[in-house]
C-alpha cells in the first residue's frame, strides 16, 4: 500500500512537471506559476521546468530568483539558466554563470562557445575553447571553425580543422561554407575535391557559390575537370539541387 502511494505521488509530480513545461512553451506563464505554487511535492525537475518556462517567456528575474532558491541544483539547472540567458541575449550574465558552475559538461561549454562564434566574438570563443578539458567533442570544434570561416579567416579555420582529432561531415561542410559564402570558389572547389564524403548540403554550397559569383566566373570549375582524379559531379546529377 505504501509503495503504491509513493508511486501515485511520483506519477502526479511527473504529470505536473510536464504540465508546467507545456504551459511555458505555449506562453501561458501565469498558469504555469499557479501549477508550480499549488504543488505540495516538488523535485529538481519541477524547479528546472519552471526556470525553463520563465526563460522562454523572458521572465529572467523570476528565473534567477527561483534558481537561487532551489534546495538542490544539478547540471540541467545551470545549463537551463545559461541557455535562457543566451536565448534572451544576455551573454554577460550567461558567461558569469558559467564561471560559477561547480561542474560543467560538454553542453555547458558548447552553449557559450557557439554563442561567441555566432556573435563573431572569435577571440572569446577560442579562449574558452582552449579551456575545454575534453577536446574530443566535434560540436565545439565546428562552432569555432564556423566562426573563423564566416569571418573569412580561412587560415585560422583551416589550422583548427587540421588539428581536429575526429572530423565529421559537419566539420567539412563548415569549412566549405566559409569558402563558398565568401566567394572563394577556387579554394572551395579544391577543398570540395578533398572531401571523402559529401551530402546534399555539400553540393548545394558549391552550386550556390558558383551561382553567386556569376556565370562568367566558372573557369575554376572548368579548369578542375582536367585535373581531378575522381568524378567531381555525380553521374546522375539532379536538375534541382535544393530538392535533392
Amino acid at each position: 500500500m505504501r509503495l503504491r502511494l509513493i508511486g501515485e505521488k511520483g506519477s502526479n509530480v511527473f504529470n505536473q512537471n510536464l504540465k508546467i513545461t507545456q504551459l511555458g512553451k505555449s506562453g501561458r506563464i501565469e498558469e504555469a506559476i499557479q501549477v508550480f505554487s499549488l504543488m505540495k511535492l516538488k523535485n529538481t525537475v519541477t524547479y528546472n521546468s519552471m526556470i525553463s518556462a520563465f526563460m522562454k517567456n523572458a521572465r529572467l528575474s523570476d528565473a534567477r530568483r527561483l534558481f537561487d532558491q532551489m534546495p538542490h541544483r544539478n547540471l540541467v539547472s545551470w545549463n537551463s539558466m545559461i541557455a535562457g540567458y543566451l536565448h534572451n541575449h544576455k551573454v554577460e550574465e550567461a558567461s558569469q554563470l558559467l564561471d560559477q558552475m561547480p561542474k560543467r559538461d560538454c553542453f555547458s561549454w558548447t552553449l557559450m562557445i557557439t554563442c561567441y562564434s555566432r556573435n563573431r566574438e572569435l577571440e572569446k570563443a577560442r579562449k574558452l575553447f582552449g579551456l575545454l578539458p575534453d577536446k574530443q567533442d566535434t560540436v565545439c570544434w565546428n562552432a569555432v571553425i564556423t566562426g573563423y570561416a564566416k569571418k573569412g579567416r580561412f587560415d585560422d579555420a583551416k589550422k583548427l580543422f587540421d588539428k581536429m582529432p575526429v572530423k565529421d561531415l559537419v566539420s567539412w561542410n563548415s569549412m566549405l561554407a566559409g569558402y563558398t559564402r565568401n566567394r572563394e570558389m577556387r579554394l572551395g572547389l579544391q577543398f570540395f575535391k578533398e572531401m571523402d564524403e559529401r551530402n546534399v548540403v555539400s553540393w548545394n554550397l558549391m552550386v550556390d557559390g558558383f551561382v553567386e559569383i556569376g556565370e562568367g566566373d566558372w573557369s575554376c570549375y572548368n579548369e578542375s575537370k582536367r585535373e581531378r582524379q575522381r568524378p567531381l559531379w555525380p553521374e546522375s546529377a539532379p536538375q534541382n539541387w535544393h530538392s535533392a
